[in-house]
């Protein structure tokens, strides 16, 4: 058993794909016996998410309001995620310190408090911290460069993490996956008529089409939109709904407001729960055409419960759609495109539920949350060994700790 400690600095359960696979991990490690404590600011209406979850949460505050410019609050915020970070780590003893996902303002202090623990670091890398960032690389670079272990949740992802100069053998791959029972559970205990915002999206009969993601740029919810009028000209009476919140929500409202398909797309903000799997199990296509996914654990909740999936067509592909056998990968800046793969799986519900009969399989066999966390944990465990002479945090399991020397060597 090992000691973890695991920062996010957004962890708004329900809203984004980093905070949904930040809370399994933590959930199954524990399940598998390792003490896990997950530390983030704090958010509203956490309380009672934080008191389930099934692992401690400590919330630790960040002044808002700091006089003197925004370099000053930069710095006065990471100081204190740092103190607080270090404090909770020394408490309990931890072996190993994680980063749920990478962001230049913390990304300082996670390597000052592993050099100050002496103990490992591991960062999970998502996606469009890698893809999209074009600032701070250099903090970017030497942080992976020091991390004992970096985590990519998609080879593609992994791809991008190698062009910041890590060193190979310290990248791993480990695939997202579902709680394959989530989705029986929820059938067993579904009513008619529990989720009335369900029914007022989808009409009885009526083709449904669903988007659930982090309203942001490069999500395809745009190109969705784009699409909606094709879609409904070929397939009446189509309807599209979305769920998330985001940056982007009103310019996308006021993008489907000015649609030809205005009165066919719903936007519900975010939505959680077993309402949430109530659209899953009500849509015929989930559809996220994002242009640089870095996985996409929605697509492997849709196939939960049998949904064929329009996904992005990246290079490399997404490992979470199989074209062809789970879904189907277009072009993500194609209108025309996305609408032809809608149509096409609206049209033809023989080919649609093979699809997502193979995509249900996939999860139940191949991607689940209890197979990922092991795979953490064996790779956390290889990097712990006993140590001769100091102890750091941990007490005397220091393992592959960063060094300033380490941080700084170059290839």
């Amino acid at each position: 058993m090992a000691s973890g400690v695991y920062l996010i600095m957004d962890f708004d359960h329900g809203v984004g794909g980093v905070e949904e696979h930040t809370h399994r991990i933590a959930k199954h490690l524990t399940g598998l016996g390792e003490r896990i404590v997950v530390m983030a600011p704090p958010s509203p209406g956490a309380a009672a998410f934080d008191a389930a979850c099934g692992y401690p949460v400590i919330r630790f505050e960040l002044p808002e309001a700091v006089p003197g410019g925004r370099l000053l609050r930069r710095c006065v915020r990471l100081a204190k995620a740092t103190r607080a970070f270090v404090r909770t780590a020394k408490a309990m003893r931890a072996d190993y310190v994680m980063w749920a996902a990478w962001g230049p303002n913390p990304g300082v202090g996670i390597v000052l408090c592993a050099l100050a623990l002496r103990v490992p670091f591991f960062l999970f890398a998502h996606g469009r911290e890698f893809t999209a960032a074009r600032g701070w690389r250099l903090v970017r670079r030497l942080t992976v460069r020091a991390a004992t272990g970096v985590l990519c949740v998609s080879d593609f992802i992994r791809s991008r993490v190698l062009l910041d100069g890590a060193r190979p053998e310290r990248v791993v791959t480990v695939l997202p996956g579902l709680d394959v029972g989530e989705a029986d559970a929820y059938r067993g205990r579904a009513r008619p008529g529990r989720f009335p915002r369900v029914a007022a999206a989808f009409g009885p009969g009526v083709p449904a089409v669903l988007s659930v993601c982090r309203l942001a740029r490069g999500k395809g919810v745009d190109r969705m939109i784009d699409a909606m009028g094709k879609v409904a000209a070929a397939v009446p009476g189509t309807r599209y709904a979305v769920i998330g919140a985001g940056p982007e929500a009103d310019a996308l409202q006021r993008r489907a407001a000015e649609s030809a398909a205005a009165g066919s797309i719903t936007f519900l903000g975010a939505v959680t729960g077993d309402e949430k799997l109530a659209f899953y199990e009500r849509c015929d296509v989930f559809a996220m055409p994002s242009e640089d996914e870095g996985f996409g654990i929605v697509f492997l909740e849709a196939a939960g419960f049998g949904k064929p999936v329009v996904g992005g067509r990246t290079v490399p592909p997404t490992d979470a759609v199989l074209h062809d056998r789970t879904g189907a990968l277009v072009d993500p800046r194609d209108a025309q495109a996305v609408a032809d793969a809608v149509i096409g799986l609206l049209q033809d519900p023989r080919e649609a539920r093979r699809l997502g009969a193979n995509g249900a399989r996939r999860v139940r066999e191949e991607l689940n949350w209890r197979s990922s966390a092991r795979k953490v944990r064996d790779i956390v465990h290889r990097s712990l060994r006993p140590t001769h002479g100091g102890a750091g945090a941990n007490g005397g399991r220091r393992g592959a700790a960063p060094s300033l020397a380490r941080i700084c060597w170059w290839r």
